[in-house]
């Protein structure tokens, strides 16, 4: 567990007037302070001039998506846990390339990956694992970027910029050992 902190609306970068500070299982949520994630962008359009400023802005206007898993803590071996991402879909209005311009993003595909090499694909997947030990888990999500500059029309496709969730940790353990008594 550590002691995380956030704001009321539960983001790590739109500050609001308050911040809850919680403890959290460790890999369970980003926190004010934590490193962000590199985004990968992809140029789409040649209406954008450099990936490099376009990764630069559209980092400090994506969220990061959350991944969670339940029941949480631990896992019995071949116990399926479900895996699940909030991909945090968004409009915000920001600098672009030195404009005002309304930024959407809208998650267009979500991939996960297992420390057990598996991989999965969606939302929310069900996993189960085949060995006791500790495992990590934690989802990528590549979101469609549009935007739209001083009330022009919108640019669809313009760029995808890719983000990791945060990372889960999975103990999975021997289901408990029971003792037969027979009389």
């Amino acid at each position: 567990m550590r002691l995380c902190s956030y704001y009321l609306n539960n983001s790590i970068d739109s500050p609001t007037e308050g911040v809850i500070t919680a403890w959290v299982p460790v890999g369970a949520r980003s926190c004010i302070g934590d490193d962000p994630p590199e985004p990968q962008v992809t140029k789409k359009t040649s209406v954008v001039q450099s990936s490099n400023a376009l990764r630069d802005s559209l980092t400090s206007f994506s969220n990061r998506p959350f991944a969670a898993w339940t029941p949480g803590e631990e896992l019995e071996i071949f116990e399926f846990g479900q895996f699940s991402v909030e991909v945090n879909n968004r409009t915000t209005t920001g600098q672009l390339l030195g404009q005002t311009a309304q930024i959407r993003f809208t998650a267009s595909s979500i991939a996960w990956q297992f420390s057990d090499s598996s991989t999965a694909s969606g939302r929310s997947v069900a996993k189960s694992f085949q060995n006791v030990g500790s495992f990590l888990a934690r989802a990528k999500v590549s979101y469609r970027v549009d935007y739209q500059m001083l009330g022009g029309n919108w640019v669809l496709d313009a760029a995808t910029v890719t983000l990791w969730s945060n990372q889960l940790e999975i103990e999975v353990t021997e289901p408990p050992r029971r003792t037969l008594l027979i009389l």
